[in-house]
């Protein structure tokens, strides 16, 4: 069953595009295409969306804290050097925006979907179908059958015109625009109308499919959204972890007499690492799948 949102997203998208809809259920393939849709999205394994909500929180994991490297940190090491203050407390509680923002896009689901959609992964993701091949087929039998209607019609609306004496003034009449539009009519608008309903159909699967595939993601990754204040505590100790071994990392080597540069870049090179990476991602994917089996047994139970 489709929520209130998802049917009025699908209601948006019939609306959207009524003359491919219109096209494809005068061809028989509209109801064909929905039913393969939904079954193609039906299968798709969970681990697979547990994975990219992992992937995605790691993505911006390092690209908030490069930014905070960058930025927030240069703040830190100036105050340092301006106050000799040691108190590792009074930065750790301030409040930094890159990482306010890192938490809040984290902890929102509406976020990670729309993130997880638009990964390279989902986009490219193939999903195999007969049904749908055959239909494309089809399809493009179709559109070289419009494009040699249309070259024949291109060729005698110029011979057409070219048949006609030419007028040696420059005067025109209502009766002679209205020929000159009888003529583009005949030869050019209808056809033309079927290519535009072939492209609202592809448009339309194109969305369809866009929106299952979200309200998939949407329902795979709800048992641990639904434990919104439990994934929140767990977001928050992941950045506060990380944002206090960057802090300290930088003011003991501020303490070595390193350079501000030096400390960014080996900062840097640290969380654009293979070791970083495997880390922090793994330690998330094991976090989020035992969050999601545990709620999926209490549902079960």
């Amino acid at each position: 069953m489709l929520s209130n949102r998802n049917q009025q997203r699908m209601r948006n998208i019939e609306d959207r595009y009524q003359s491919g809809i219109i096209y494809l259920k005068h061809k028989g393939f509209y109801h064909l295409i929905v039913d393969e849709v939904y079954y193609l999205i039906k299968y798709l394994h969970p681990q697979m969306f547990i994975r990219l909500l992992s992937e995605n929180l790691l993505n911006d994991i390092r690209g908030v804290f490069s930014v905070f490297v960058r930025e927030d940190l240069k703040k830190v090491y100036e105050d340092l050097q301006s106050n000799h203050n040691d108190s590792t407390e009074v930065y750790l509680k301030k409040e930094y925006v890159n990482l306010v923002v890192l938490y809040k896009c984290a902890t929102s689901l509406e976020y990670q979907v729309r993130s997880i959609a638009r990964m390279p992964e989902v986009k490219n993701f193939r999903l195999k179908s007969r049904l749908l091949e055959s239909i494309s087929k089809r399809l493009n039998g179709e559109i070289q059958d419009y494009y040699r209607i249309l070259e024949k019609n291109y060729k005698k609306f110029f011979r057409l015109k070219f048949s006609k004496n030419p007028s040696k003034d420059s005067t025109v009449s209502l009766q002679c625009i209205d020929n000159l539009s009888k003529d583009y009519n005949e030869h050019f608008i209808e056809i033309i109308e079927h290519f535009q309903q072939l492209a609202m159909a592809i448009h339309f699967v194109k969305d369809l499919l866009k929106a299952g595939i979200e309200h998939k993601i949407v329902n795979q990754l709800a048992p641990i959204f639904d434990q919104q204040e439990k994934y929140n505590k767990i977001v928050d100790y992941f950045i506060n972890d990380l944002k206090r071994n960057f802090i300290q990392f930088m003011m003991a080597q501020l303490k070595n007499g390193k350079s501000l540069v030096w400390i960014q870049k080996g900062l840097e090179e640290f969380i654009q690492s293979e070791r970083f990476g495997t880390m922090l991602r793994k330690v998330i994917f094991q976090t989020l799948s035992l969050m999601r089996k545990k709620k999926s047994y209490r549902n079960v139970s």
